[in-house]
């Protein structure tokens, strides 16, 4: 049986770097890592283009708990991933805080839940504490891929709208099951689809400060509210997450712990409910 030659693997996996697979690769990695349920190459259907495509990965977690009546809690955090490698950094534009909605995420997130025992205005301040846009205390407004040619392509829009557009497949999916499912009359569910971008590469934000300076930072992430409508997808705005390689690991401890949070307020007041009806 021919054997590859040593050279040649190694001239393999040169390859892998170089396209981005490993940059993949190692993000899966990480996902399972931190005991996340994570798989490669999610396929999609793109609404606008007509077709099936493909979104890097797939990240799910989820906590699940016996309702104190009949059936289950279930939450769920999904993460739909594109990953980018990049040679130069990619330079994030930081976007002034005017006031306190600036930096309140929620329910303008993809979410799917099903018989909630709390109104969605009581989940609202769990929800966004943990969110990436509070933890930075900024949002995000676009990205210069630095020292790109005028000509070329964008990545980073592509990327992102590539991301949106899987979430968008995944909760289509999670809004199509609950009908045809009887057990969930009897669950609460609360399906969190999030759309992410890990950088493979160094992440700098910009902004002009007090005295009219630039002021240039090196960071792990930014939060952004992203905005894509076509005829086929009407979202006012998105919410990514662009997260470096580095970074990801603490980037899924802050979700899960953003999840607990929300997990924990849903089993508090269903038990609360049940004990009412007594």
């Amino acid at each position: 049986m021919p054997t590859v030659k040593d050279e040649h693997l190694s001239k393999l996996a040169d390859d892998l770097v170089r396209s981005g697979f490993y940059s993949e690769m190692r993000a899966i990695q990480t996902c399972v890592g931190r005991s996340w349920e994570c798989h490669g190459s999610f396929t999609y259907f793109d609404k606008d283009e007509k077709t099936t495509r493909e979104c890097d990965f797939e990240a799910v977690k989820a906590e699940t708990d016996v309702r104190t009546r009949k059936g289950l809690i279930k939450v769920i955090a999904r993460l739909l991933g594109q990953v980018k490698k990049a040679k130069a950094p990619w330079i994030v534009f930081k976007d002034r805080v005017f006031r306190e909605a600036d930096t309140f995420e929620a329910w303008n997130n993809i979410i799917h839940s099903l018989n909630l025992p709390v109104l969605r205005s009581d989940l609202a301040d769990v929800l966004s504490q943990g969110s990436l846009l509070a933890t930075n205390g900024w949002k995000a407004s676009g990205i210069h891929e630095a020292f790109k040619k005028p000509n070329d392509a964008s990545t980073w829009y592509g990327a992102f709208v590539s991301a949106c557009k899987a979430a968008e497949s995944a909760y289509d999916a999670s809004v199509a099951t609950s009908p045809h499912v009887e057990a969930l009359a009897d669950e609460v569910v609360f399906d969190f689809i999030k759309p992410i971008v890990v950088l493979d590469g160094d992440l700098v934000s910009a902004e002009v400060d007090d005295d009219g300076e630039l002021a240039l930072q090196q960071i792990e992430s930014a939060a952004f509210r992203f905005e894509y409508r076509s005829e086929n997808y009407q979202r006012h705005h998105y919410c990514p997450d662009l997260v470096t390689l580095k970074a990801l690991p603490a980037y899924l401890d802050l979700t899960v712990k953003r999840m607990k949070g929300v997990f924990g307020t849903l089993v508090e007041r269903d038990a609360d409910d049940a004990e009412a009806v007594k």
